[in-house]
């Protein structure tokens, strides 16, 4: 496992370079040369207004040395690339890293970043014995806080940021994280983790890595439930975001709107950066933790509109759908509404749950959470799932106390082919759910109906579970297609509203695959130039 840290990361230094030296407004485009498609940098600087494009055919490989994620070196006790009692979390810079204040900047073209989180590092206290998602299960396994470097950083504030058709794969920690962006655009992207290169067809690894015991060589298959902390798109305390047409399997949530951050804040209360205005349209979600809001949001989230999107589980022990999370002491606003979601192979299809952590306080910063529907919403059976039997899965709807309920649950058409149970809150004194909660049935109904055994429960509006599946969103057979792990492109018994571009996936070797969207680039033009004025639309499409 030796290396030359010179040899490591040969085209930071030229890519970084070409951006410092573009103007704002203008793109650096990664191209092939014959068969040279390949870059291999350690970690980059987007400067303001400058934007990054890989052109079709084009990867950019994320380096396996983690002194490439530093401005010094390895610092002993807080190395990038360990986790251990003295360990950060912190210590490794992004692979890509907006400056701070940002403005008009983004990331473009059909090309692919690999973070190569399943591959042996090069140096460091693990070199040759653990790959970066192995140093990450050192958080479940020790506790410990995981050094590894996220893709694309745009923690620092910015605005008109925008992602566009690139795809992700493999990253060692969140594959997107945003901070108080005014404006923030992912269209058309494909996040996967874990790809061909990590895993077997189907996920089907024969011997998969310990949680509970540190490695002592890396891992050669993987789960994206072995992946940990892979987040797909995480946009906190942040105005104005859209993430559409996109297709995200990850290791942890696949979309996670949080308002926890308190640097540079566009909106803000009670010290926090507040979360306003964000649509997540016309997506597929696959393994992950669905779309969820949380843990913390203590700045409040608000105006979160969830549109056509369809969620294959994949069966995972680990999976939700429709997730909000927070807890005593990390609470805040949290209204928000779902319209037009299947999803199947499910464990939890919907929760709110606001103990998902011990409290740390009972008086400050406490969940309020109030007004979120749920509209034509389906939970799939499928034959041979593992989600759901008889009472494997479950729905959780829970407020914290008789003085803080959980107000205004609207369920309207929420129909699933078998009734679910009633799960429990992670951290709360009681059991089961509902509790402490009003909800209001639409007149849709429902297909189940709404326990009223719990504490301070109030069910009001139609009649619960008169709903028949004559009014369940279904499939209309547009797509039948089959990607190469086995996975439909489309959740069997689902439809997607705006489902016009079908998902391939065509496999090149074992090390690459490469996912097509046909018709989607006009989409994306016309789009920007009907919403130029909304803070996401780039140069490159206006």
């Amino acid at each position: 496992m030796a290396v030359d840290p010179t040899n490591s990361n040969p085209d930071t230094v030229r890519i970084q370079t070409a951006l410092n030296t573009c103007a704002s407004g203008t793109v650096v485009k990664l191209v092939s040369s014959g068969s040279n498609d390949a870059f291999l940098t350690g970690s980059l600087t987007l400067p303001s207004g400058v934007s990054l494009w890989l052109d079709s055919g084009v990867t950019l490989y994320a380096s396996r040395y983690p002194a490439d994620y530093t401005s010094g070196g390895l610092v002993s006790g807080d190395e990038c690339g360990n986790a251990s009692a003295t360990t950060s979390g912190s210590a490794c810079k992004a692979l890509i890293t907006a400056v701070a204040g940002s403005s008009g900047s983004g990331i473009y073209g059909p090309g692919t970043i690999d973070g190569r989180g399943g591959s042996a590092l090069t140096g460091g206290p693990q070199a040759g014995i653990m790959t970066w998602w192995d140093v990450t299960l050192l958080n479940k396994v020790s506790g410990y806080k995981q050094n590894c470097p996220t893709l694309i950083d745009l923690t620092r504030g910015g605005s008109a940021f925008t992602l566009s058709r690139t795809v992700l794969f493999n990253s060692p920690h969140f594959h997107v994280k945003a901070d108080s962006y005014d404006g923030l655009t992912a269209w058309g992207v494909q996040l996967l983790t874990t790809s061909l290169a990590y895993t077997v067809a189907n996920y089907a690894c024969s011997t998969l890595p310990s949680n509970t015991t540190p490695a002592t060589s890396p891992g050669t298959c993987y789960t994206p439930d072995y992946a940990k902390n892979t987040d797909g798109i995480d946009p906190g305390g942040s105005n104005n975001v859209t993430i559409a047409y996109s297709y995200i399997n990850v290791g942890d949530d696949n979309v996670a709107v949080t308002a926890s951050n308190s640097a540079n804040c566009i909106n803000s209360f009670n010290g926090y950066c507040s979360s306003t205005n964000t649509l997540v349209a016309h997506n597929h979600f696959y393994y992950g933790h669905g779309i969820s809001v949380g843990s913390g949001t203590q700045g409040g989230v608000t105006g979160l509109y969830v549109w056509d999107l369809s969620i294959d589980g994949e069966d995972s022990s680990n999976g939700a759908g429709l997730r909000i999370k927070t807890y005593q002491g990390a609470g805040g606003e949290v209204s928000a509404t779902y319209a037009d979601v299947c999803m199947r192979r499910e464990k939890q299809p919907i929760v709110i749950d606001p103990f998902y952590s011990t409290a740390t306080s009972t008086t400050s910063y406490q969940p309020n959470l109030h007004d979120i529907q749920f509209v034509d919403v389906h939970a799939v059976s499928l034959t041979g799932a593992k989600y759901p039997t008889a009472t494997n899965w479950n729905d959780v709807l829970n407020g914290v106390s008789a003085s803080n309920l959980l107000t205004n649950v609207t369920l309207d058409n929420v129909y699933f082919d078998r009734a679910p149970a009633w799960g429990s809150s992670s951290k709360a004194s009681f059991t089961g759910s509902p509790n402490y909660t009003t909800i209001v049935i639409g007149s849709g109904s429902t297909s189940f109906p709404i326990p009223t055994t719990g504490l301070s429960v109030t069910v009001s509006g139609s009649t619960p579970g008169t709903t028949t599946s004559g009014n369940a969103v279904r499939t209309d057979d547009l797509d039948t297609g089959v990607r190469s792990d086995g996975l439909e492109t489309r959740p069997e018994g689902c439809r997607l509203l705006g489902g016009t571009f079908d998902w391939l996936v065509r496999l090149g070797s074992l090390r690459t695959s490469r996912y097509l969207m046909p018709g989607l680039v006009p989409a994306i033009r016309r789009s920007f130039l009907l919403t130029r004025d909304g803070g996401g639309c780039s140069m490159l499409f206006c």
